[in-house]
């Protein structure tokens, strides 16, 4: 081995030790550290493996924004049968409008207090993805509105502030099945000192030291489905599988 080759072999064993050892100067830098082992921390958090896979960033719910959500898609879903996608805020007005019977558009318009014009165009966009069929002037049930997520993870990441990142993280209860927070594990000892309080809100808690996610507390597995904030994520996931998975 050269001189050359030593030095370097030298300088990325002495990168990954301080790596190792240091605190997170942002927590950008923490939300993309965390992300590379981010199948690591699935299979530990959920007990499966994590094959194909969503990974959202700064997901606005409606209720708080994710810093991370991921997490793995349901078995059906597959190139045959990609359709166009639809606005994810009228993902729940879609799965109601498809359990009652016929309606118009002024019906449509007076029940989501929303003009014609609006009815109109969300409608086109029910018909246009294959959900709703025409007859008559009426609309109707064409296809079933599926679900994409099999199993989503919320994760609110701070430096330190594990009290703010614990309040935000109960929000996200709302649409995932698990839901964490993730600190710097160099500002993690009062929140592990605390871990009633996550226990209580069935709140997981991660710390990062370097490169290597630790889980102090995992959260119990909770439904989701049947509100507007898990539809929502589930037509962006829908939309994720479109855009990376769909075509292969």
């Amino acid at each position: 081995m050269s001189d050359d080759t030593k030095l370097r072999h030298l300088q990325i064993t002495l990168q990954h030790d301080i790596l190792q050892y240091m605190n997170f100067s942002s927590e950008h830098l923490l939300v993309t550290t965390f992300l590379k082992n981010s199948k690591v921390f699935f299979s530990k958090a959920t007990g499966r493996k994590l094959n194909r896979h969503y990974i959202l960033k700064e997901f606005d719910s409606g209720y708080g924004v994710a810093d991370i959500v991921l997490g793995s898609f349901t078995p059906y879903l597959s190139s045959r049968t990609l359709r166009n996608p639809i606005d994810s805020n009228w993902a729940v007005t879609l799965v109601d409008i498809l359990a009652d019977g016929p309606f118009t558009i002024t019906d449509f318009a007076n029940k989501y207090g929303v003009s014609r014009q609006t009815a109109r165009k969300k409608i086109n966009q029910f018909v246009a993805a294959g959900f709703l069929k025409i007859k008559n002037q009426h609309y109707s049930k064409f296809n079933d509105y599926k679900i994409a997520v099999d199993t989503s993870i919320a994760i609110e990441a701070k430096l330190k502030n594990w009290k703010q990142a614990l309040n935000q993280a109960r929000r996200y209860k709302r649409f995932a099945n698990y839901s964490y927070v993730l600190l710097d594990n160099h500002f993690s000892s009062p929140a592990k000192k605390n871990l009633h309080l996550f226990q209580q809100h069935n709140i997981g808690l991660i710390s990062m030291e370097g490169n290597t996610p630790t889980i102090h507390h995992t959260p119990k597995q909770m439904e989701t489905r049947g509100n507007h904030y898990f539809y929502k994520l589930n037509e962006i996931v829908y939309d994720y599988f479109r855009e990376n998975y769909g075509y292969s």
